[in-house]
């Protein structure tokens, strides 16, 4: 339990010319805190960056069906060779790259578009990891209609030697890279 102090202004008042200062309530209560589990509740796979679905399973969410095709640890070289001014991963990050399959559930007539703005990444000092801003073949983010499927790269800056990575997609769901 915490103790909550809470002070309230009553009333302020004019009386012929004069302002009467207001008046205050100070209210005093007790609030029950929330205890949270050392380990929270894990779901189904994929729902939880704690119980990931397993690399190479495919993970639907919306119109789109993603499966983790690879991952490149310290792959600087393979990303700089995609595109000259792709910038050097951060001081003591390395950068990886993921190859994304995605297939569109949609109707042949009905399109979708896949954006890297719904992946990140995530490993085990529980950190998130925004995608590097790097132009890389063949690029994942694109437009499609029902039926297609298409492989791109993604690409994110994480901790040198950070193990148990994990792509999340549209900050619900958890995909394992490894």
């Amino acid at each position: 339990m915490i103790l909550v102090v809470t002070r309230t202004q009553v009333e302020t008042r004019t009386i012929t010319g004069f302002t009467v200062l207001p008046s205050y309530v100070t209210l005093t209560r007790y609030v029950e805190t929330q205890t949270w589990p050392a380990t929270p509740k894990t779901g189904d796979p994929g729902t939880s960056r704690l119980n990931p679905l397993p690399k190479g399973q495919k993970l639907t969410v919306g119109d789109w069906a993603f499966s983790v095709v690879g991952l490149e640890r310290d792959a600087y070289a393979k990303i700089k060779a995609m595109n000259m001014f792709n910038s050097e991963p951060k001081p003591d990050k390395e950068a990886i790259l993921v190859k994304v399959e995605a297939k569109v559930n949609l109707l042949p007539t009905q399109k979708a578009t896949i954006s890297l703005f719904w992946l990140k990444a995530v490993g085990e000092r529980a950190i998130v990891y925004e995608h590097r801003w790097d132009v890389l073949e063949p690029k994942l983010d694109q437009e499609a209609f029902g039926g297609a499927t298409v492989q791109g790269y993604v690409s994110f800056d994480v901790a040198k030697g950070e193990k148990g990575l994990i792509l999340i997609v549209g900050d619900t769901w958890y995909l394992a890279l490894e």
